[in-house]
């Protein structure tokens, strides 16, 4: 299939156009603002700017210890959020009181 662009601004009205009509009639709306924020704008940022502005320098390494290096970190960080934060905390009973359990 041949890909076309649509200007972000069309994009955005289409979008409100298609949320007004769900406030209204029900109909899920197949566009919202919220995705065209995320796939219209450019969210990247240059090495030398992310360095000055976050202090991110980048690392050198193979693809394996990068995944590994990144595994671990995941996991490191849900065990932390899993010892603030027990499963069974009020809000994870109410997601899934709501969610039918997809929390």
């Amino acid at each position: 299939p041949k890909w076309r662009q649509l200007p972000t601004t069309f994009a955005l009205r289409l979008a409100r156009v298609c949320e007004t009509l769900y406030r209204s009639t029900g109909v899920p709306p197949f566009l919202t603002q919220a995705e065209v924020f995320k796939v219209g704008v450019t969210h990247t940022m240059k090495i030398n700017a992310a360095s000055v502005a976050l202090g991110y320098r980048p690392m050198r390494t193979d693809h394996q210890k990068g995944m590994e290096a990144a595994a671990s970190a995941l996991f490191q960080r849900a065990k932390e959020r899993a010892k603030r934060q027990p499963l069974r905390s009020p809000h994870m009973i109410w997601w899934n009181l709501v969610g039918g359990g997809a929390a």
